[in-house]
């Protein structure tokens, strides 16, 4: 008789072993499927993610050429502004009578506001020197005329 309890016993700890393992299978199963899942939604991602960085390249890509294609209409304009100021200077260069006494005005007009005469060079883009030598030169005409 002892040795039937002991059957008896050994298939009902037989029974609940496999209960257990059905059990640990069933919720092993469930983290393989949300391991399946994750895996999945890593994939989309990475996708959407090499989409994003063509898109980027691309829009990189075109902004690029938009802005060589303004550097080269810049470089344009500036050599335009070059052959601009080269023609007014050929024009001052003829009319120079008329911007000498218009510089000295200048410079009379600007040492009556309160320049001194680095500001006054600055303004006209003429040497310090060559300030005080047309000041001093014309200061000296304007007195022998008054005398």
């Amino acid at each position: 008789m002892l040795s039937y309890i002991l059957f008896i016993v050994g298939f009902i700890l037989i029974g609940i072993s496999l209960l257990v393992i059905l059990k640990d299978l069933k919720r092993s199963e469930l983290e393989i499927e949300e391991i399946n899942r994750i895996e999945e939604n890593v994939k989309e991602y990475y996708k959407l993610t090499e989409e994003m960085i063509e898109t980027f390249d691309d829009v990189i890509g075109s902004k690029i050429e938009e802005i060589s294609d303004e550097k080269i209409n810049f470089n344009k304009d500036t050599e335009k502004d070059k052959r601009k100021k080269i023609d007014l200077l050929e024009v001052n260069n003829n009319t120079n009578k008329i911007s000498d006494n218009n510089i000295i005005e200048k410079i009379f007009q600007l040492q009556s506001i309160g320049l001194n005469t680095e500001e006054i060079a600055k303004k006209l883009d003429k040497g310090v020197r060559e300030i005080e030598i047309i000041i001093k030169m014309y200061s000296s005409k304007n007195m022998d005329k008054n005398i």
